[in-house]
């Protein structure tokens, strides 16, 4: 009965051995081959997780590197407009600064036309009046160019209008017109009172009378 049973159980073995052997026959791999082929295939799953993981790592670098070159780009422009405004503001200072004293130079060309006016009317005078009075007007010839070089160290000159010349709108005054005197229309014919500028700024205009468009004859 017992050795029945053996013999049942090797026939059986036998069987599933030769199963498996058709099996493997069939499908034309060996044992063998599969267990490497599983192999194979696990390793190939690797494979590809590890160049995913590198291909996001090499993305997130790139990333970073354009956020990097976006931050530098602000931070270079920050940089050039606070270097702008830096100028500007040195510029508007240097400008306010070398303009200061206009407001004071307005009131010393009072003075400067007190000493003028005094100075035409002592040319009209004859000298053979007095001694007291040559000595007088000499010093006073001092006094007013010591004053014009004065204001010419602070920036203040001038401003006269020749006669003859055309008319400039930009440091001249036309207060009145006439035909006569020499010259052509519009030209100054005579100059009643002196201007001056602070640098290239007018303080005041030169008062002129220009040549005005003379009547035909007949007329």
């Amino acid at each position: 009965m017992t050795q029945g049973k053996q013999e049942e159980r090797g026939e059986e073995s036998q069987q599933g051995l030769g199963t498996e052997g058709a099996q493997a026959q069939d499908n034309g791999v060996t044992p063998e081959e599969r267990e490497s082929i599983a192999a194979d295939g696990h390793g190939d799953g690797e494979g590809v997780d590890e160049a995913s993981s590198e291909g996001d790592g090499e993305e997130t670098l790139e990333s970073l590197r354009e956020e990097r070159e976006k931050l530098k780009d602000k931070l270079l422009r920050a940089i050039s407009d606070g270097e702008n405004e830096r100028r500007r503001f040195e510029k508007d200072l240097a400008e306010k600064l070398k303009y200061a004293h206009t407001a004071f130079a307005r009131d010393v060309l009072t003075l400067a036309d007190g000493f003028t006016a005094a100075l035409e009317q002592g040319r009209k005078t004859d000298m053979r009046v007095g001694e007291n009075f040559s000595t007088w007007f000499k010093g006073l010839e001092t006094i007013s160019r010591d004053l014009e070089q004065t204001l010419r160290a602070s920036g203040i000159e001038v401003v006269h209008a020749e006669v003859g010349k055309p008319f400039d709108y930009r440091w001249h005054e036309a207060v009145s017109q006439t035909a006569e005197g020499d010259g052509e229309e519009g030209s100054v014919v005579r100059q009643l009172r002196c201007g001056y500028r602070i640098y290239d700024r007018l303080l005041r205009p030169a008062m002129v009378v220009v040549k005005e468009k003379g009547t035909p004859e007949g007329q």
